[in-house]
């Protein structure tokens, strides 16, 4: 599991990295910080990188899972309700950055977010 999530962040970040190169349509730094997370998530999921790695990924994988739930209730609920066209692909596209955003929080083994069982 951990090897496909950090494939997914790995991809994410070569898509970054080219968006960079062929000049960025936001403001590279943006993108820059987009690369940075996603690369820090993917080897971080792989034991690569140490604490400094790890605590980038959770910060930022935080911020994914938080943006894609208010995109989620924006493109779910408030776009129909204000007469806006239901966008089925990017309410999809909220639900999967938010799925791997929080399957990277959850696989990156966070002491306080794990159960005690001793």
């Amino acid at each position: 599991m951990k090897i496909a999530i950090s494939l997914i962040h790995f991809l994410m970040c070569i898509l970054g990295i080219f968006q960079l190169l062929a000049g960025s349509e936001f403001h590279p730094t943006y993108s820059v910080l987009v690369v940075v997370g996603y690369g820090c998530s993917g080897f971080s999921l792989l034991s690569i990188g140490g604490k400094i790695f790890k605590w980038i990924a959770i910060a930022t994988n935080s911020i994914f899972v938080v943006f894609s739930l208010v995109g989620i209730v924006y493109f779910a609920v408030i776009l129909p309700l204000s007469g806006g066209v239901f966008d089925t692909v990017a309410l999809v596209a909220c639900i999967i950055f938010g799925v791997v955003g929080w399957l990277t929080i959850k696989l990156l083994k966070i002491p306080f977010l794990q159960s005690s069982k001793r």
